[in-house]
């Protein structure tokens, strides 16, 4: 049986051995020698160090990795350099058989190469926590060329990452990801998860007083009557639903919020700007589009703007006088990227409606549960709403929870992929939606979930059971009034 050197695998690295011997003197014959590695089954793209050990009729044991003479068969899959660094290719899989020959003696070590993965995403990429909290940090592989037609593949690899963080003054990282400030704990960690041949840092600021760019409300937890038994099928049947306690953004997420993601996103190499779209570099939804700069001519978008030359970095800037206006032509990519950017989430349905309802079961997310304009920006004017157009956050009343703009303004993106009979299904706690529970697993061609109308839309799609549909990647510039809020559990 071959014997395992304990080393990390896809890691260019020397092993050290415990030599009682200088190099082998002429004349000194082993009795035989092995090839040694620590596992027998590398990726495509990775590393794996191979070491030679000289067996004596006495019992002893000599590295002899540099001086013997390395040779590979086939060679279709990878190659060994003269310091028994076995490096397979980035596109083949397969096996290859090395060779290791020394004074007369030979072993051979059988190596399997399977699909690697080519990118990997680390996130959150920027996270706050108080002294003391926890973040959860997640990994997410992409593989390429593991079907006959090149497609990728992708997969959560969080527990297979190795994780470590630095310097390790204000917390510590497990196996899982999961990061823990120490009580006392202050100042900027770099977390990087490191899988196969990749490696992702990402950071996280601990802090005694955590202050999000995001107002957050706290939902209890508790139980309401969600959906509506009004002959729609995708609102019925009305069932019982009851939620953990939760997090929401009183207000939705704003031009300016949007705009300093950008700008953070674009250093830490997430994302890059194409024919006037803000398109993902990597991360959980690598080369999506999450924002259109430019409209059509019916909607055009006249909020943000990308600048390239000056005296400032390149970035992103928001149209004077619009800062506080609700980000809109967004995908659903977009807005969930934002979220697991910060460590947050999208809303799921459940926790969206029962938000919106106030918990007094509000048909309609307002002050009072009733529509009016001056209670909400919805189609056409009058009242409070001169808008023709969305408004600034925050300028209706809020509904009973001191949540704004849960009815109209920009339609809301949540968490659930749609399907119309869901509710005729859904478990009574706590429903995720019949999708993927992970955000990035979701296809681009899937439909999701939005709520709560918006300002082109009539009364009855800002009712609090209303449900949109619309792709994961559907065309901003046909789309232009979809925004979010942010959402979180409660520790």
């Amino acid at each position: 049986m071959k014997r395992i050197v304990s080393f990390s695998i896809c890691t260019v690295a020397w092993l050290t051995m415990v030599c009682e011997k200088p190099m082998t003197k002429p004349g000194d014959m082993p009795d035989s020698i092995e090839v040694c590695a620590a596992t027998s089954r590398t990726y495509s793209g990775c590393a794996l160090q191979l070491v030679a050990l000289a067996v004596y009729s006495d019992g002893r044991e000599q590295d002899v990795t540099t001086e013997v003479r390395w040779s590979l068969s086939p060679g279709r899959a990878g190659y060994i350099d003269d310091s028994g660094l076995f490096t397979a290719f980035t596109d083949t899989v397969g096996t290859e058989v090395v060779c290791a020959d020394f004074q007369g003696c030979q072993d051979t070590l059988a190596i399997t190469i399977d699909w690697g993965a080519q990118t990997l995403a680390v996130w959150p990429v920027s996270a706050v926590v108080h002294s003391g909290g926890k973040v959860q940090f997640e990994a997410i592989a992409k593989y390429y060329g593991m079907y006959p037609d090149h497609s990728s593949s992708k997969g959560y690899v969080t527990r297979e990452t190795a994780w470590s963080v630095l310097p390790g003054l204000a917390g510590s990282i497990d196996s899982t990801g999961l990061f823990s400030a120490f009580p006392d704990g202050q100042g900027r960690e770099v977390i990087t998860g490191t899988y196969h041949s990749l490696n992702v840092s990402s950071a996280v600021t601990v802090t005694p007083n955590v202050e999000l760019p995001f107002e957050m409300v706290t939902i209890p937890a508790g139980s309401f009557r969600m959906g509506d038994n009004n002959g729609n099928y995708d609102e019925g049947p009305e069932h019982d639903v009851s939620t953990k306690a939760f997090e929401i953004g009183r207000y939705e997420i704003t031009n300016t919020q949007y705009a300093d993601y950008l700008n953070a996103a674009l250093r830490a190499g997430e994302i890059f700007v194409d024919t006037y779209s803000v398109i993902s570099r990597r991360g959980a939804f690598s080369m999506m589009i999450y924002l259109r700069l430019i409209g059509n001519p019916i909607y055009p978008n006249e909020f943000f703007e990308y600048f390239e030359t000056g005296e400032e970095a390149p970035g992103f800037r928001v149209i004077q006088g619009y800062g506080d206006y609700p980000v809109i032509r967004l995908t659903w990519a977009g807005a969930a990227a934002f979220c697991m950017f910060y460590g947050l989430r999208l809303p799921t349905e459940a926790e969206w409606e029962m938000a919106c309802r106030g918990g007094k079961q509000y048909e309609y997310g307002t002050a009072d549960g009733s529509i009016g304009h001056d209670l909400a920006n919805y189609a056409g004017v009058g009242g409070l709403d001169t808008f023709e157009g969305p408004a600034p956050v925050g300028t209706f009343p809020p509904n009973p929870y001191g949540l704004y703009d849960m009815c109209g303004n920009a339609a809301e993106y949540v968490h659930d992929v749609y399907a119309p009979g869901y509710y005729a299904v859904s478990p009574s706690f706590d429903p995720q939606g019949p999708g993927p529970q992970y955000p990035s697993e979701i296809e681009p061609g899937e439909f999701m979930c939005y709520r709560g109308g918006g300002w082109l839309f009539g009364e009855s799609t800002c009712r609090s059971a209303y449900r949109g549909k619309i792709k994961l990647q559907e065309d901003t510039s046909n789309a232009p009034f979809f925004g979010f809020r942010v959402a979180r559990t409660v520790e």
